[in-house]
This record gives structure tokens, C-alpha cells and sequence, in this order.
């Protein structure tokens, strides 16, 4: 059991996922993984890189920290979760921080949007410099790193990520 933040009792269930491509028994599309099948070459699919970002801006054993503000959409199951951008924040033993988010307004488009909304987050150390990694920036489910980011001198970063894509914003040296 898990507590959510109103110290309710939640079910935590395991979950089994294949990262590589598998047929399954029921005969249905099931294209849950991240790599192609070896006839196609192995290819490397939009989820791959997605994963990817997350686990190249955090680490086993990082700790999750509160983001505000929180809604009860955010919390409770049977509430429609409203369209918003959606933020998670990860602190390592060395003080690294990462943090990940995106728009869902930009969750049914299938292709690059005009629209790059402008993030404003606070709360983060002053004058800190960020390497911004965003995946699916260009509608090609690839990642890239986009530059650099540092804090104002309250804590404030201020950046635009287009609104089909997800970015990590970290303190980890990115490639």
C-alpha cells in the first residue's frame, strides 16, 4: 500500500513491461514497446527516446519531491484530469535536480505545433545553470538538448518548449 497526499490508501500493483518488440497471445495490436522488430532493423521508437530522457536526468535512489500547486484532478481517480502542464521534480544524493514536464494541451497531436508555450518555474536554487533536454520538440519523438538554462537570482527559470513535446530541465551534464 501506498498513501497519496491526503494519506488515503492506494493499491500499488506491479506492473511488467517489454521494452523490445513481442507478439502477444491475445492477437490485437499491442505496440506497447520501445524497439522495432530485428526484420524492420531494430528501429527505435518515439516511447525509446522518451524513456530515455527520463533516465539520463535521474538516477536510481533519487528522491521525488512536491511540485505546486496541486489539484485534486492530480489525485483523485475518478476526476477528469483538466489539460494543464504537468511538472515532476527529482533530487540526487549530490544534489542534482531534474525536472520534467510538459503540456498536455499538445497529448492528441500527432505532428510539430506552431504553439511554444513559455515555462516560468520557481522554487528552483538562483543562479543555477540547466541544460534544457526536450523530447519530441520537432514532432519527430527524438530527443535533443536545446541549450542552457540559469535561474534568476529568486529561483526562476524561464524557457519555451513546443507544445507536442516534453522537456527535462537538469543540473545532469547532458551529451
Amino acid at each position: 500500500m501506498v498513501r497519496d497526499r491526503h494519506g488515503a490508501a492506494r493499491l500499488q500493483r506491479p506492473v511488467k513491461w517489454d521494452a523490445y518488440w513481442g507478439d502477444y497471445d491475445r492477437g490485437d495490436d499491442q505496440a506497447n514497446w520501445t524497439i522495432g522488430p530485428a526484420s524492420e532493423g531494430w528501429p527505435l521508437f518515439p516511447t525509446y527516446h522518451a524513456l530515455r530522457l527520463m533516465l539520463q536526468t535521474t538516477q536510481r535512489g533519487w528522491q521525488v519531491v512536491g511540485v505546486e500547486p496541486w489539484a485534486d484532478d492530480d489525485w483523485v481517480v475518478e476526476l477528469p484530469d483538466q489539460p494543464e502542464r504537468e511538472l515532476s521534480a527529482y533530487v540526487g544524493p549530490g544534489g542534482e535536480l531534474t525536472v520534467i514536464g510538459l503540456d498536455t494541451h499538445g497529448s492528441l497531436l500527432n505532428t510539430a505545433a506552431a504553439e511554444v508555450p513559455t515555462y516560468s518555474i520557481a522554487g528552483l536554487p538562483p543562479h543555477v545553470t540547466f541544460h534544457l533536454a526536450v523530447w519530441n520538440g520537432t514532432g519527430t519523438g527524438e530527443n535533443a538538448v536545446d541549450g542552457d538554462v540559469t535561474t534568476d537570482a529568486l529561483g526562476v527559470a524561464r524557457f519555451a518548449v513546443p507544445v507536442q513535446a516534453a522537456f527535462a530541465l537538469t543540473t545532469v551534464p547532458m551529451a
